[in-house]
């Protein structure tokens, strides 16, 4: 009868424990799930952060061309103005050279 009892009380130490051991694997995969979901965010967070600084360099880029553009048209317009420089003097020579003759 003791024996019995002995059995019964260590069946139900075992059970316990198995219970205990389970628990703390739930523990721990919880654990791992709310590790992997501070990660996703984490990774959600440098997503945004490198699309923000895409989005300024693509600005910074635009600008850059914007630039370039009102360079260029400054460069022309500057290349008329001495167009039209040259040709008043050569106007102005040939008028000096009939006046001569």
């Amino acid at each position: 009868m003791l024996l019995l009892l002995l059995l019964l009380l260590l069946l139900l130490l075992l059970l316990l424990l198995l219970l205990l051991l389970l628990l703390l694997l739930l523990l721990l995969l919880l654990l791992l799930l709310l590790l992997l979901l501070l990660l996703l965010l984490l990774l959600l967070l440098l997503l945004r952060l490198l699309l923000l600084l895409l989005l300024l360099l693509l600005l910074l880029l635009l600008l850059l061309l914007l630039l370039l553009l009102l360079l260029l048209r400054l460069q022309r317009r500057r290349r008329l103005m001495l167009l039209r420089l040259r040709r008043r003097r050569r106007r102005r020579r040939r008028l000096l050279l009939y006046d001569y003759y």
